[in-house]
């Protein structure tokens, strides 16, 4: 039975210690050296007691980390712990990062003490500060998710008694510099001036990247990832004359590509196909779309659709309002903006036959849509200005993070289940999921960030510079 409450509370038994080879695992009285490290912290033996009265006998393994028990044990000789603080924090943590720390307290019975609601101070080792200093339990448990740590270095964090004469508790954590943009290519030099990086995609598990070669008669080439260091050309650039090119899709198993006004794609291989030999444009760029069966690109005043079997059609809008630049596929329909003069921008829901719908209120006229994407289920825009706006789902848009510095924003991904961006001078942000854009790189380095990929954990970013005439692959480690 007691073997049993052990397993219930997530703590370790001295029958289910890890297994260590016998030439690195000593066992002493109340320690254990472990892989040649004695286990023990000078906060417990500084003081032998802990806070509710109960000496320290040594130390346990709880979930991988370490903290103090008084043992009771079992008839089988299963250990268990009562009268105690259990204290963890997150493994890791970034500088100036939040990290989480959870403390519970235990009662004599080895269960919760659902009648603590006591405070602790909170201490370390470090020559860094902490800025918070302050844990308030409530029915046994205290958690904080906003404590930071301004050095690298790994700390222990220690809760004790307002006169630091009675330790509670504590845990390891190691303090990391933060991730910096990295390079994961080598350079890839145009054909002359005007280089420019447009679109990140992931196909058959390889990142591919599309960008423009050369000023006046736009050149559009395709680069294939090799995992490691180098991009490849695998469809040498066309000459796809004066137009727009800014983004590719997967569609009906292949890449394709808006190259200027024609849409082309990728035979897998060393080409591209041309799909369509002219497409009809309006006032610049657009964006591909895969949309009910069908490929989708969106201009002023019509949605233009292709497939492999009607070739290219253009859907007129009847009336106002109009499509416009950006526009996204969000749960099953086709959204974009509209413009109200001297009003503001709202958005719009296309009903599959001739209309735009409005489906939110007017925000501010001076601010363009730049870029959509879909979040946690969530539709945000990001806005010319910088900002940040979430629509409810039904009729309204509200702004959940303003501008930083005023810069728009070019380009927004979810990765690791937060909402990433970069804006028109390459920085790197991250919304902090309520109010608030955070910076994490304010770019120096390139020319322009103009696209990111989540890809296999890890977040890719697009980077040229046309001074030094390259472009290539940086991911955030």
């Amino acid at each position: 039975m007691l073997k049993k409450l052990n397993k219930l509370l997530g703590l370790r038994t001295i029958d289910e210690k890890r297994d260590v080879p016998e030439e690195n695992s000593v066992e002493l009285q109340d320690m254990v050296v472990e892989d040649g490290q004695l286990r023990t912290r000078e906060g417990f033996l500084k003081y032998n007691t802990s806070s509710l009265g109960s000496p320290i006998k040594g130390m346990y393994d709880y979930k991988g980390r370490w903290g103090v028990y008084f043992p009771i044990f079992g008839f089988d000789g299963s250990m268990y712990v009562y009268n105690v603080m259990v204290v963890v924090c997150d493994a890791s943590a970034a500088t100036d990062t939040a990290f989480t720390l959870t403390a519970t307290v235990y009662n004599q019975g080895g269960g919760i003490d659902y009648n603590y609601n006591g405070t602790c101070d909170i201490t370390h080792d470090g020559a860094g500060s902490l800025n918070e200093a302050t844990l308030a339990f409530t029915n046994g448990v205290g958690v904080t998710t906003t404590i930071e740590h301004d050095t690298v270095e790994l700390i222990y964090i220690t809760l004790t008694d307002q006169s630091d004469t009675k330790i509670y508790g504590s845990d390891w954590i190691n303090i990391t510099a933060p991730p910096q943009w990295t390079e994961a290519s080598t350079g890839v030099g145009g054909l002359g001036s005007g280089l420019f990086g447009y679109d990140l995609l992931a196909y058959n598990d390889k990142i591919y990247v599309l960008f423009k070669e050369q000023a006046g008669s736009v050149y559009y080439a395709l680069y294939e990832y090799n995992g490691t260091d180098t991009l490849t050309k695998v469809a040498p650039s066309v000459d796809s004359g004066f137009g727009y090119g800014n983004t590719f899709v997967v569609y009906d198993s292949k890449i394709y590509g808006r190259l200027g006004y024609r849409i082309y794609y990728w035979n897998d291989s060393d080409a591209w196909v041309e799909g369509t030999s002219s497409i009809n444009y309006e006032a610049g760029a657009s964006e591909l779309l895969v949309y009910d069966g069908e490929l989708y690109w969106n201009e002023v005043g019509y949605w233009g659709t292709w497939d492999s079997v009607n070739g290219y059609t253009q859907i007129e809008v009847d009336t106002n309002p109009q499509t416009q630049y950006p526009a996204i596929v969000f749960n099953g329909k086709l959204y974009s903006n509209y413009q109200e003069w001297g009003v503001g921008y709202a958005l719009t829901e296309w009903d599959d036959v001739d209309t735009m719908v409005i489906k939110s209120n007017y925000v501010d006229n001076s601010d363009q849509w730049s870029f959509m994407v879909e979040h946690n289920s969530t539709l945000y825009i990001g806005t010319t200005g910088g900002n940040l706006l979430e629509w409810n789902g039904t009729d309204t848009l509200t702004e959940v993070a303003p501008s930083l510095d005023s810069k728009e924003i070019s380009h927004m991904i979810t990765h690791s289940g937060s909402l990433y961006a970069v804006n028109d001078t390459g920085d790197l942000l991250v919304w902090n999921g309520s109010n608030a854009w955070t910076k994490l790189i304010e770019e120096t380095t390139y020319t322009d960030t103009s696209r990111l990929l989540s890809f296999n954990g890890i977040l890719y970013g697009l980077v040229s510079a046309e001074d030094t005439n390259y472009v290539k692959l940086v991911k955030y480690v």
